[in-house]
């Protein structure tokens, strides 16, 4: 259900999205044009986005960190746990990747979803160019496995990183179930 929309541009985009999160209440809020697109606690903040297919695929992803993953604080630090002994790494490294480790969960759950996963590729590939050059390897490695699981057919992302995506493939089947 959608309670609050800032963005009535695109309110029919919100609707379908919504349709598809149907069990969740969406408080959706423009923040700054030079913000990052985060949600806080449920609330949605998207920068002031002028193109529709980028708002639809950060709307998409935003949304998907109150349903898909981390959900609640206790989901979240079960999932680091699990990928800390996977991999055998420190304490201090898994904390740093967090965030990047629930957005693979979160991507792999919306690419299960046709319209969702839609969205998501048609927003990324408009902005590939751009946000790809000041990528460090951690999310030229994400763009790879968002490139994978969506579909998106970008080219420059097929042989970078493969056998890492095939094998984060593996690790990540294993928590979507937590």
């Amino acid at each position: 259900m959608i309670i609050i929309n800032e963005f009535r541009e695109y309110q029919d985009v919100v609707e379908e999205i919504a349709k598809e999160y149907y069990y969740i209440n969406l408080r959706i809020f423009k923040d700054s044009a030079n913000s990052v697109p985060r949600n806080q606690c449920g609330d949605i903040y998207i920068p002031a986005i002028k193109d529709k297919d980028v708002f639809a695929a950060e709307l998409t992803h935003e949304v998907g960190h109150s349903v898909n993953d981390p959900i609640t604080l206790y989901n979240y630090l079960k999932a680091l746990h699990r990928v800390k002994e996977a991999l055998s790494i420190d304490e201090t490294t898994v904390m740093r990747i967090g965030n990047a480790i629930c957005d693979i969960i979160n991507e792999y759950h919306i690419s299960k979803n046709k319209k969702l996963s839609n969205y998501r590729a048609k927003g990324l590939k408009k902005v590939f160019k751009e946000w790809f050059k000041g990528s460090n390897n951690i999310q030229k490695l994400l763009w790879a496995f968002y490139n994978e699981i969506h579909n998106m057919k970008i080219k420059e992302l097929k042989s970078i990183f493969a056998d890492e995506v095939k094998e984060l493939k593996g690790i990540f089947l294993s928590l979507i179930h937590i």
